[in-house]
């Protein structure tokens, strides 16, 4: 699932873009600005042209190899309305905040903010804990480097024990995974969560800092993909059978986005 991505193609209004391979500029159709977009190859069963919009504004468009080049210039022209609105909304979204690691800064905890407080106790021993609504983080020195990857692994310790809980729980719920996908927790840019081929479940390090309900969201919709690998209308008849409220929540998700990532 992925962070702010819109995607389109060619039989489908939902929202992705994709090419074959290497960057390549089409004319312009609008304005005197070129669209700047890059070609991958298509994967899996892909058959159609597809464009995706990502956050940081970069155009990708994938397509099989038997597609010239000169259709996927015609494609991007033809959609070219499309990408610019998406490329416009990207731009109008707030940008992740820039943090410093210093006491009395805001952070986030399943959706609440909480007040760092950074400790600096040369000879103890470092570590970081929650108490009520304030992140105490006892470090060795003020370094800024130090804090972070302090609470970086707290976070990804917190998230590993927090995500397999809640794993477990909805595993109830979608009884077409027949066994109990693998998970992984890391620190990602582009994307909540991924669902491998072979069922493997990969969750954002950030999420933890996202509100219980949209964590929730997130797994649902990577269970989903075990059952279609796809963002097929069967994909989302099924999302919307397991959790309909799942427009809200990805609603929800997306207001907070700039606030969970960090800048850097």
């Amino acid at each position: 699932m992925k962070l702010f991505t819109e995607d389109r193609d060619r039989n489908s209004l939902s929202a992705d873009r994709e090419t074959c391979e290497g960057a390549r500029e089409v004319e312009p159709c609008l304005d005197e600005r070129l669209i700047r977009f890059e070609r991958r190859p298509a994967t899996g069963r892909q058959r159609r042209i597809c464009i995706r919009v990502f956050s940081n504004s970069q155009v990708v468009v994938t397509a099989p190899s038997c597609v010239s080049d000169s259709a996927v210039q015609h494609y991007v022209r033809q959609h070219e309305n499309w990408i610019r609105s998406k490329l416009r909304l990207l731009q109008s979204r707030p940008q992740p905040v820039s943090r410093d690691y210093v006491s009395g800064e805001h952070h986030y905890w399943l959706g609440k903010p909480v007040i760092l407080r950074v400790l600096v106790a040369p000879d103890k021993r470092q570590r970081v804990r929650l108490l009520h609504d304030c992140l105490e983080v006892q470090a060795r020195c003020k370094s800024k480097d130090r804090i972070r990857k302090l609470l970086v692994e707290w976070y990804r310790a917190q998230a590993q024990a927090i995500f397999s809980g809640r794993l477990e729980l909805l595993l109830t719920d979608t009884p077409w995974v027949e066994s109990r996908p693998s998970l992984r927790v890391r620190a990602m840019r582009r994307r909540w969560g991924s669902c491998s081929i072979s069922g493997d479940v990969t969750l954002n390090l950030h999420l933890l800092k996202a509100p219980s309900e949209c964590v929730d969201y997130v797994i649902l919709h990577e269970l989903c993909h075990i059952a279609e690998h796809n963002h097929s209308p069967r994909f989302y008849r099924l999302l919307s059978r397991v959790l309909p409220e799942w427009k809200a929540r990805k609603a929800q998700l997306d207001s907070m986005t700039h606030l969970l990532l960090d800048a850097d």
